[in-house]
């Protein structure tokens, strides 16, 4: 990708595995790239200064199911959410990064949750996270947004941002103003396909509101350098 937005031509292909919709993240020297895949294992590549990509590990299993991640700001670990009920381990996990090799280690388990989708963490913090899904310990009762201390795992603050639990969520962004942004594609519920906003505060989940009929939000992209986000 040049500077003008222009894609290179390239025939490299790196065998990671089969991929799905939980994404990829970079650490922020853009070395090393984590990728979910298909099986709830992860792909891991490098990056070298001159473009050339190579497998680190393809098809990692990580000691839990993985359906999304997010990089850590500091590029030492990844946010790991395993997507079932919390008696067969739903939660957030994090696995440490090895600064030398890229691998990922094995992960460690940091709170449980019902079928959580998404792990946000914001830009001015390196221990703040939001995480997407219901009956987080320590979040109020009907709950799907936690605020958490990723260091302790403490629950700060919850929302109820959806107001019902017919949400089916994919992915979660936080807008350079602060709004986290959260779209429902729930193709089951009669609802309207919708993006719910709620605004982060400090260690705070303040104002919210529901924007409706945006039809399958299944992914939301925030501008970096603005206002706005693309769903």
């Amino acid at each position: 990708l040049d500077a003008s937005g222009v894609l290179g031509d390239t025939d490299a292909r790196i065998p990671l595995g089969t991929a799905r919709g939980g994404g990829m993240a970079f650490t922020p020297d853009g070395r090393i790239g984590v990728a979910t895949l298909h099986d709830g294992t992860l792909g891991v590549a490098s990056v070298s200064g001159d473009g050339t990509a190579a497998v680190v590990q393809a098809g990692f299993d990580p000691g839990t199911y993985v359906s999304s991640l997010a990089m850590d700001p500091t590029g030492e670990a990844v946010w790991l959410v395993n997507p079932n009920w919390a008696d067969s381990g739903g939660g957030l996990y994090r696995a440490g990064i090895d600064c030398e090799t890229g691998e990922v280690g094995p992960a460690s388990f940091v709170i449980a949750a019902r079928n959580p989708s998404a792990i946000v963490l914001p830009r001015d913090s390196r221990s703040r996270g939001v995480l997407v899904g219901g009956e987080i310990p320590g979040a109020t009762p009907g709950a799907d947004l936690a605020l958490l201390d990723l260091e302790s795992g403490a629950v700060l603050s919850s929302s109820d941002a959806f107001g019902d639990d017919d949400a089916i969520v994919s992915r979660a962004a936080i807008a350079a103003s602060g709004w986290l942004l959260v779209g429902d594609h729930s193709e089951f519920s009669g609802q309207p396909n919708r993006v719910a906003a709620v605004r982060i505060d400090g260690d705070s989940l303040g104002a919210s509101l529901l924007i409706d009929d945006v039809y399958d939000p299944v992914s939301i992209v925030p501008n970096p350098l603005g206002p706005g986000a693309l769903a």
